[in-house]
């Protein structure tokens, strides 16, 4: 496979000199062996049977764990370690999740008991089911507040609406966001702010509406300049380093899709330079498929290779229901580019029946590659099926999120906003004058004195 690989490789210079293809042929030739490079590195790198391998952070955390004399400093090893699962193997993520909920309930402790339920539902999202993840959020915010576990209510909403966007529950999820977003605010509350904005453009990331996605990313960059609070951004980064990648996609003028890209790049290797340094490999994977996506310079494919094989492998050790789905959308494009799209349509057809049984993934996305199996394997017929099915989903999606439901929710907020505004200045002014009696009781007494 790796000589294949090289092959294609060896081949562009060849290509780029043969006169009598037209430049915008000669674009699309690199196009579709930039893709089918990444695709036979992606099946190499899934046939590789990887040990599982930690961050120096979780080993660190294991050792404290390992050593803790007492029930109270196990649990809070056992909950710094789930706070690490962005880089933990699902099961692992179970397994220390259970053992900080046993130990607080042991302990009595209840505000640990929901932040050990935290991690359960998001053990239970990796695992697709929603449902339950979302009922054991409900039942632990009928008995927390701000005023009485402010950490701890916010970390629920927070897995909370995580959930409902994973659940394609838009309209719920934008909803739900923007009243955190008004408590947050109100509580001075940054780092969630920071994250309801972040959900807020996730929702309109999935709707593929990117400009308005966009604003809300720029939004949640934009909320605070503290170090502490910047250096978990890489997530940010990479969305909008997504954005831009869509962008330049999409873009027909050859200066704007220059721009984009180039801004894709800026913010994606941002998302990977931090990611990597503060151990976040769920986002570093993501990241760099991304940008693996992203490269078009026939001279950088190789490059595009590594990030693959690297993203891949984390994947692997990840262990999660969304590993697989994009494996199998992977196998599906390798299949075609191999002249086998027979074997494509049975990747395609695994990955959908996955998505029926409740797994999260954009089911468009396996459609359109299925229609494009078919349309290779000459079935036309099969391949305009498969088009109409995507035209009734994305007017599912519509129905349940409309966009007037949604600038309804972003109007409200607003008028919200505006409320608490004027509420505050009449606090100020009642705060002034009361401050200004004060000092006028205390000058008239000290004046009799």
């Amino acid at each position: 496979m790796a000589g294949i690989a090289k092959g294609i490789i060896n081949s562009m210079p060849v290509l780029l000199h043969l006169q009598y293809f037209t430049t915008g042929f000669l674009f699309l030739i690199m196009r579709m062996l930039k893709h089918l490079f990444i695709i036979l590195f992606c099946v190499e790198c899934i046939s590789i049977n990887n040990t599982f391998s930690q961050t120096n952070k979780i080993e660190i955390l294991k050792a404290s764990l390992n050593n803790a004399s007492s029930s109270k400093e196990k649990l809070n090893a056992a909950l710094a370690l789930c706070s690490q699962a962005h880089s933990l193997n699902a099961d692992t993520l179970y397994h220390y999740a259970n053992l900080a909920k046993q130990i607080a309930v042991s302990l009595a402790d209840e505000k640990r008991i929901i932040l050990a339920d935290t991690y359960i539902t998001t053990w239970l999202g990796r695992k697709s089911l929603f449902d339950r993840a979302l009922k054991i959020c409900n039942a632990d915010l009928k008995s927390i507040s701000y005023s009485n576990s402010g950490d701890v209510y916010a970390k629920v909403l927070m897995q909370k609406c995580n959930l409902l966007v994973k659940s394609n529950l838009h309209k719920e999820a934008l909803d739900q966001a923007y009243h955190f977003l008004q408590e947050a605010e109100i509580q001075n509350d940054t780092l969630s702010q920071i994250f309801s904005k972040y959900i807020i453009g996730s929702v309109y990331r999935n709707l593929q509406q990117t400009d308005l996605a966009l604003q809300w990313f720029y939004k949640a960059d934009q909320t605070s300049n503290s170090f502490e609070e910047k250096k978990n951004e890489f997530g940010i980064y990479f969305l909008i380093g997504m954005m831009y990648n869509w962008k330049s996609d999409a873009d027909v003028i050859k200066k704007e899709r220059t721009s984009d890209s180039l801004m894709s790049v800026e913010y994606l290797d941002r998302a990977i330079s931090d990611s990597r340094k503060y151990e976040n490999m769920a986002i570093l994977a993501r990241s760099l498929c991304i940008k693996a996506d992203g490269i078009e310079d026939p001279k950088e494919i190789s490059f595009a290779g590594e990030y693959l094989k690297e993203a891949i492998h984390i994947y692997d050790q990840m262990h999660d229901t969304v590993s697989i789905l994009n494996g199998l959308t992977s196998m599906s494009n390798y299949y075609m580019s191999i002249g086998q799209p027979e074997k494509g349509v049975e990747a395609c057809k695994r990955g959908i029946e996955m998505i029926r049984r409740g797994n999260a993934y954009p089911a468009a996305d396996f459609y359109w590659t299925l229609g494009q199996c078919y349309k290779a394997a000459g079935n036309y017929e099969k391949y305009a099926n498969v088009l109409d099915t995507i035209i009734r989903l994305k007017d599912t999606a519509y129905k349940k999120n409309s966009e007037r439901d949604l600038a309804d929710l972003n109007a409200k907020y607003e008028d919200q906003k505006k409320e608490n505004t004027i509420i505050q200045q009449k606090l100020d002014i009642v705060a002034k004058r009361n401050t200004t009696y004060a000092v006028s009781m205390i000058s008239g007494i000290l004046l009799l004195i």
